[in-house]
């Protein structure tokens, strides 16, 4: 019977071929080993190779925001801000803003945002991206959106993603491409067509569709908590994937 090679490890630390850990690896592997799961295991719940966890956990490698939010779910821990601290070895130079990410599936539950008293509260349940900083792009208080549905076709298709930016409380300079939850039901993006005499046109670029607003009256819903409004910005970029 042939014996397996031993393995030095300091050898292979001090030729570098070890990789450094980074924090969101170590914290990886020991709430795997908490939860008594195997690296393969790990890999089967978030649909990724048992190679790959141990990249993660080795530091070869950064799971990408995708992944990065399965493994919140199936470790049971929000991997976020650990995730920002651990350099990329492949984007290194990149540097990164984790922002509120409202997907698809939040959709049903983004009109609680309306009520301010909940937005604080809903902000700490919501997944965060990590979106590459752009030079000259403002990301104070901003999100990312994923657009729902065909109605802005074919600049904002199904499942893009798109900064959201905090809006100024006087609409009447508003203008461009807007994100409204209406009457704590409606969730829309529209583009502002038309800003006069104290209303907003709002139209969708794929069917021409037009609904026209008054200042006062969103101004109202405003303030009555069942009206939220956000300038969409630019796509967002995110971290490639692994």
């Amino acid at each position: 019977m042939t014996k397996k090679p031993i393995i030095d490890l300091k050898i292979i630390i001090k030729k570098g071929i070890m990789p450094k850990k980074t924090p969101i690896g170590e914290k990886i592997f020991s709430l795997r080993k908490a939860l008594e799961l195997t690296q393969g295991a790990l890999g089967e719940k978030i649909g990724v190779s048992r190679a790959a966890i141990s990249q993660f956990e080795l530091g070869e490698s950064l799971p990408s925001p995708t992944t990065m939010a399965k493994l919140s779910q199936a470790l049971s821990f929000d991997l976020a801000e650990i995730w920002q601290a651990s350099p990329n070895p492949s984007t290194a130079e990149d540097e990164h803003r984790l922002l509120p990410f409202f997907p698809l599936s939040a959709y049903p539950s983004l009109v609680s945002f309306v009520d301010p008293a909940m937005r604080d509260v809903l902000h700490t349940v919501l997944a965060r991206v990590p979106v590459l900083r752009l030079p000259g792009v403002d990301y104070e208080g901003a999100a990312v959106v994923e657009i729902q549905g065909d109605a802005m076709m074919p600049r904002y298709p199904h499942g893009s993603r798109y900064l959201l930016h905090p809006v100024l409380e006087d609409l009447r300079f508003a203008t461009g491409v807007h994100f409204f939850i209406l009457h704590r039901k409606t969730v829309l993006v529209r583009r502002i067509v038309a800003n006069k005499a104290g209303t907003l046109t709002l139209r969708a670029d794929a069917t021409g569709e037009e609904v026209s607003y008054t200042i006062s009256e969103l101004r109202q819903m405003r303030q009555e908590g069942a009206c939220f409004i956000r300038r969409l910005g630019q796509a967002v970029h995110l971290p490639p994937e692994q």
